[in-house]
């Protein structure tokens, strides 16, 4: 991995996942829904771990930071998020003992959709300002220790950078 911005990719696969909860939902296979939101959330937290320890302390010791770059807000949205799929895994729990899952499921779909543009949203401002100002401010051989140590931490769950 030479760019931070190829975490973008990592940003893909959590996508990916996110969308094979969903068509569990779709399917009323509540009990694989709760799961593969189980796997994305571990490896969401773990990607945001890395941010919050990891990229966003460097970013703010050394880059340049301008609208809508502001450290407290990737982790504002990073609570958001928190709070939003905690909630989504009570409601897929709840969905498993309901008799009458439907209306349920289509209140879930909506708020995961909010959940959705926040995270497009966000996965933007990295791409955008984030990333670049971190490939900007790093040496490569900081890249590359920055990236083994978190290709090292993602280790324990389904979803890496790709390269890393």
């Amino acid at each position: 991995m030479k760019s931070f911005s190829e975490f973008l990719k990592l940003h893909e696969q959590l996508d990916e996942l996110f969308a094979e909860h969903q068509y569990a939902l779709l399917h009323f296979d509540f009990s694989s829904a709760l799961e593969k939101l189980m796997i994305y959330e571990s490896a969401l937290l773990a990607h945001m771990t890395d941010e919050e320890e990891i990229f966003l302390p460097l970013y703010a010791e050394r880059a340049t930071i301008g609208k809508g770059g502001a450290v407290k807000l990737f982790l504002d949205e990073h609570e958001k998020m928190r709070l939003l799929v905690a909630q989504f895994a009570e409601v897929t729990t709840r969905l498993q003992s309901e008799s009458n899952p439907e209306p349920t499921i289509i209140t879930l779909l909506d708020r995961e959709s909010f959940f959705k543009r926040l995270c497009s949203h966000h996965d933007i401002r990295e791409g955008d300002i984030l990333y670049p100002a971190l490939d900007g401010v790093t040496t490569m051989d900081e890249k590359a220790a920055i990236f083994d140590k978190v290709a090292g931490r993602t280790e324990d769950t389904d979803v890496s950078p790709a390269g890393a």
